[in-house]
């Protein structure tokens, strides 16, 4: 089966499983180095697919890069390499997925409709023991399971792989039913996790596609997409019943929010231009005062690490130009994946990342950042190269391998702060 040597088979199930148990955050910085060990290896095989020069997604992207320019003006460089390290990721696995759909387009969407659809099953299940004793305990947070930190990181990885099951099937009379499953199990698990952005995602992305199907003029598909939203409203007012509206609604986490945008709305306009600088956002944020957050906060416990909105943490960090960039970088990846040639299973991705990123921070994590790398790079493949250049293997190679370099640095560190913490908590001076 050609689709089985696909690396884009083989990656999505690499994002769900790699986790770091030693780590803080056990799948925060070793996924994305374990996708940047991958990226290097099909920058090898893509190699020759890679010689079509830039075009303006590739370039916009990697103008994100250039905020490393700010070294010598940050109060931490380590959280600016950081920034820049997610933003190479992102540049280089574009570039490697469309040099993939370039070499064979049916055969690597197939691939990533296969790997998809066993990563959401091995996710779904790996979940599925912690949310009974989530809904036994009646606390939804210890729902997370053994392959993600936080239960919203869990629904959003879901949702972001939802569009992309639907590219390929198995081969055989099963083939149908793995897909079933596979989606099946994922919305289940996405609704049962009351997660609010990611149920506003899920909405959005399916209102996106039946608008599509309308436009389309195809009625099968436009009825299958009435019939989905309807079944998922009915599932989101399930469990709106079954957790109290309460809880769904709690205001407490909306004022909080509120309180980040503010401040990161005062970070840019202090500095419009340039921005406070790529990972600066945690440091500049106390500064903007801590009135109206929760006690914790206010009294030094924890330290709020990102506003919850990806739009305005780019705007206050990278200012006006890195704002615009980001912006213009979800815009035309999803009017190309949109369009009649694109692939509105890959603009449903960018529909879903961004949508989700106006109450959470999807660019943190590789297992949301990769499938928005993929659907760009499909997109890119409908794009006019407006540089050329012989040598994208060889940017793309520099780029993930900076990831990877700061990746496990930052493993290493996270490391060292888990065990400071075990001995904090212990009072064992040694170990701290």
């Amino acid at each position: 089966m050609k689709p089985l040597r696909s690396l884009l088979f083989y990656a999505p199930m690499l994002l769900v499983l790699i986790v770091d148990p030693s780590s803080q955050d056990i799948g925060l910085w070793v996924r994305f180095a374990s996708a940047s060990l991958l990226g290097l290896v099909g920058i090898y095989f893509y190699r020759n697919e890679m010689k079509s020069g830039f075009t303006s997604l590739s370039l916009m992207t990697m103008a994100l890069v250039l905020s490393v320019a700010k070294i010598g003006q940050v109060s931490a460089p380590s959280e600016l390499y950081g920034f820049v390290a997610r933003i190479s990721f992102l540049a280089s696995w574009m570039l490697i997925a469309k040099a993939a759909f370039e070499e064979n387009k049916i055969n690597t969407l197939q691939a990533m409709g296969m790997g998809s659809q066993v990563a959401l099953i091995i996710a779904s299940f790996s979940i599925f023991p912690s949310l009974v004793e989530a809904y036994q305990e009646n606390n939804i947070y210890l729902a997370n399971g053994p392959l993600f930190t936080h239960k919203n990181y869990a629904a959003a990885t879901l949702l972001l792989l939802l569009p992309l099951a639907f590219l390929g099937t198995f081969e055989g009379p099963r083939g149908k039913w793995v897909r079933i499953v596979a989606l099946a199990l994922a919305s289940i698990v996405i609704l049962l996790l009351r997660t609010r952005g990611v149920w506003l995602g899920g909405l959005a992305m399916i209102v996106v596609a039946t608008a599509h199907y309308i436009m389309q003029g195809n009625a099968k598909l436009r009825n299958n997409g009435l019939i989905a939203l309807v079944i998922f409203v009915v599932g989101i007012g399930a469990a709106v019943t079954a957790a109290g509206s309460e809880k769904i609604f709690n205001s407490d986490t909306i004022q909080s929010r509120l309180h980040y945008w503010n401040a990161s709305w005062e970070m840019f306009l202090n500095k419009p231009i340039s921005g406070v600088g790529g990972g600066q956002w945690k440091i500049e944020y106390p500064a903007q005062g801590l009135k109206g957050t929760n006690e914790s906060v206010m009294n030094g416990v924890t330290n709020i690490l990102r506003p919850h909105n990806d739009l305005l943490w780019m705007l206050s960090e990278t200012g006006i130009f890195g704002g615009i960039l980001f912006v213009s970088i979800l815009l035309v990846g999803f009017r190309q994946n949109f369009k009649k040639d694109g692939n509105i299973c890959m603009a449903l991705v960018v529909v879903g990342f961004t949508v989700y990123g106006f109450g959470e921070f999807p660019l943190e994590r590789a297992s949301m950042l990769w499938p928005l790398a993929i659907a760009l790079g499909f997109a890119s493949t409908t794009l006019k190269a407006r540089l050329s250049s012989p040598t994208n293997a060889i940017l793309a190679g520099t780029l993930i391998t900076f990831t990877l370099i700061v990746s496990v640095s930052r493993m290493m560190s996270e490391r060292e702060a888990q065990e400071s913490l075990e001995g904090y908590m212990t009072r064992n001076a040694r170990i701290m």
